[in-house]
């Protein structure tokens, strides 16, 4: 696009890891204070199997709010952005293969849904699958948010 085009606010510049990093960080515990406090304020009901499937689309909601505000803030990070999903998914993709690998099959669903058990059996459901399924939200409203504005002719192609 030749420099006389282009509009003030535009830059074209690569991937930063940095901006990665800060981004994962921000999705995944963006999502998870905001769990946090809707299953506070849920009380004794949170733990309820029909709130355990709840919260997917809860987390759905918060991510792709809080995706849509950094967007808006800073219109280049959905460079980074729409690759926040891999770290979070392959964690968890490794716990499942560590479960069945391991001959642990029934702590396999656990990742995803722990029902009515007790003790620490839904720490990495809220720990790492809610997070993680932020983040592919997260990063699905970046990509969103990036084919939106091109479509505006609003960024450089890449």
């Amino acid at each position: 696009m030749p420099a006389e085009t282009k509009k003030p606010w535009e830059t074209q510049r690569e991937f930063s890891f940095f901006g990665y990093g800060f981004q994962l960080v921000l999705a995944y515990f963006g999502t998870l204070i905001g769990f946090f406090v809707v299953a506070i304020a849920l009380g004794p009901r949170a733990d309820s199997p029909v709130w355990q499937i709840l919260y997917y689309p809860v987390v759905l909601l918060l991510a792709v709010g809080l995706a849509l505000a950094v967007s808006r803030l800073a219109p280049t990070s959905t460079i980074e952005g729409r690759w926040v999903w891999v770290a979070p998914i392959g964690l968890v993709t490794l716990a499942v293969v560590w479960d069945l690998i391991g001959g642990h099959a029934s702590e396999a669903r656990q990742v995803f849904y722990f029902g009515n058990e007790g003790g620490d059996a839904g720490l990495v459901l809220y720990l790492f699958t809610l997070p993680a399924w932020g983040c592919c939200w997260y990063s699905a409203a970046m990509f969103w948010r990036r084919r939106q504005r091109e479509r505006k002719g609003l960024l450089p192609d890449e």
